[in-house]
Order: C-alpha cells, then structure tokens, then sequence
C-alpha cells in the first residue's frame, strides 16, 4: 500500500482573522473540508463498483493556527488515506482496504474548487 498524501492547506489571509477568533468557524469550515474529500474518495468507489453503504473512507485532520515565526498562519493539516475501507461495519467481516486511481490534477482542482464554493457559501450564510 501507497503511503498516505500528507498536504498543508492553507487558509486565505483574511479568513485566518475571522476563523481564528470564531472557533464554531474553525470548527464549519474543518467539517466542509472533512466531509468533501470523504464524499469525492466514496463517489470514486462507487464508481469502481463498490457499493455505497459497505465504503469508509479514512482521513485525519487538524489545525495549526501559527507559523515557524508563531505568526498567525492558520491551516489543515491532512492525510488521507489512498483508498476506502470495505465492510468496516459488519460483524464478523474483516474490514478490506480497496486502493483508489490516482488522483489527477483536475480531480483535485474539482476537489478544491467543491471545498471553496462550500465554504464561501457557508460565510455568505452567516453574514
């Protein structure tokens, strides 16, 4: 097995001020990012056949909120695994770790583009 993709990513410069003073914020904004990658690694199982409630998708996520010079530089931090679980729920089955295709550089830019426009929708809400 591959090892995981380990990404920073980066908050634009006046998000970091308003997310870092709003920890409910920090928190919506984790969730839009978590729940996005999720979705696409399940819809690309699916795809190779997999059926939809036997997928688990993996990935662990935190915040930094400085830089090296301990400057605010809010930011995620991501690994994500390169593939889904199989039957990770179902008694008696031993869970199976189904490699995904690689990731393109479009399938990435969609991924990114989904996460901004769900985030900015998300701002518009609250005003």
């Amino acid at each position: 097995m591959a090892p995981p993709l380990a990404e920073p990513c980066p908050v634009p410069i006046p998000l970091r001020y308003w997310m870092a003073a709003s920890s409910q914020l920090m928190a919506q904004v984790h969730t839009i990012i978590r729940r996005t990658i999720h979705q696409y690694d399940v819809n690309q199982a699916v795809k190779q056949g997999h059926p939809r409630e036997q997928v688990q998708a993996g990935l662990v996520m935190f915040v930094q909120r400085f830089g090296s010079s301990l400057n605010l530089n809010l930011h995620y931090h991501l690994i994500v695994l390169e593939g889904v679980y199989l039957d990770r729920l179902v008694q008696g089955l031993k869970p199976k770790f189904v490699k995904l295709s690689a990731l393109s550089d479009a399938d990435i830019a969609a991924v990114v583009t989904t996460i901004s426009q769900r985030v900015t929708r998300k701002l518009r809400q609250l005003g």
